[in-house]
Formats: structure tokens, C-alpha cells, sequence
């Protein structure tokens, strides 16, 4: 889950930063630019395993 801060901004790009948890989800939120800095969770290496399981949606 992420938040908008609503104080710092970037310093590449100016839009505001959100305070996201840090890999691995453990430890204090860090203020991060999605645009600049985010990762594409879509792209991570769970997100992988989910899509190469052998499970999958009913046939209807």
C-alpha cells in the first residue's frame, strides 16, 4: 500500500512522492517517485512465478 506524502516532491521530476515499503516489505516506509524510482511490481520475479504456474481460472 502506498500513500501520498504530500510534502517532498521528486527532485528529477518534481511530482509529488509517495511513501512506499521497502523490498521485501519489512522496515519503515520510504518516500520513493513511482515514475523515477518505482519498480514495476508486474515485473518482479513473484509476479513471474504467478504467471508461469500451472494454476489457472475454471473453463467455463
Amino acid at each position: 500500500m502506498t500513500r501520498t506524502s504530500g510534502q517532498k516532491r521528486c527532485p528529477k521530476c518534481g511530482k509529488p512522492m509517495v511513501l512506499a515499503l521497502v523490498p521485501g516489505g519489512k522496515g519503515e516506509r520510504m518516500p520513493q517517485c513511482l515514475d523515477c524510482d518505482g519498480p514495476d511490481p508486474l515485473k518482479s520475479g513473484e509476479a513471474e512465478g504467478w504467471v508461469k504456474s500451472p494454476l489457472r481460472p475454471p473453463a467455463e
